[in-house]
């Protein structure tokens, strides 16, 4: 188990999320405490957050009216899956950033049960190797769907203009 993260839930109790090794990916595992023991958010704590298949980088919030929200690079398809516990389910909110190279997301809580999501990513979708950098986009979720505000999700995103890291050291 690997990659942390912690947020405190509706009940005041912790919530945490990790990454789990197993023989066929890496999972995402989600676990709160009820004041006696760990119990998992559904399965996830014996088996996985529904998606999370070969996943990297899990970044976790409770939104604004207690429902654990949690983002992950997904390796399998290079792309930001998210998902949301509604206190009995897990919903699929979808994938952010295009592939491939999407990754690194970071959530933030925002008011009447919206959040805000950002993450990084190449530009137009390129190999890293070819362009030596990444672009920051980000999105708000309002209601389960995803929208950008300005061009926050497109070309060259919140990060403005290229940033090419290849400048002599």
């Amino acid at each position: 188990a690997y990659n942390p993260v912690v947020a405190v839930g509706a009940s005041g109790y912790p919530v945490v999320a990790w990454l789990q090794d197993s023989l066929t990916g890496t999972w995402v595992r989600a676990a709160t405490y009820n004041g006696s023991q760990w119990v998992g958010l559904g399965a996830s704590l014996t088996n996985q957050v529904p998606g999370s298949w070969v996943a990297a980088n899990v970044d976790m919030i409770v939104d604004s009216i207690g429902r654990v929200v949690i983002a992950w690079e997904e390796l399998t398809t290079q792309r930001v899956k998210v998902q949301r516990w509604n206190g009995s389910t897990w919903s699929d909110l979808g994938s952010v950033g295009n592939a491939p190279y999407a990754g690194m997301p970071r959530l933030a809580v925002g008011a009447n049960g919206d959040f805000y999501i950002a993450w990084q990513q190449t530009p137009n979708g390129d190999i890293p190797t070819q362009n030596f950098y990444y672009q920051v986009y980000a999105m708000r979720n309002v209601g389960g769907v995803f929208s950008q505000f300005g061009s926050s999700a497109t070309h060259p995103g919140v990060s403005g203009a290229t940033n090419v890291s290849s400048e002599a050291l």
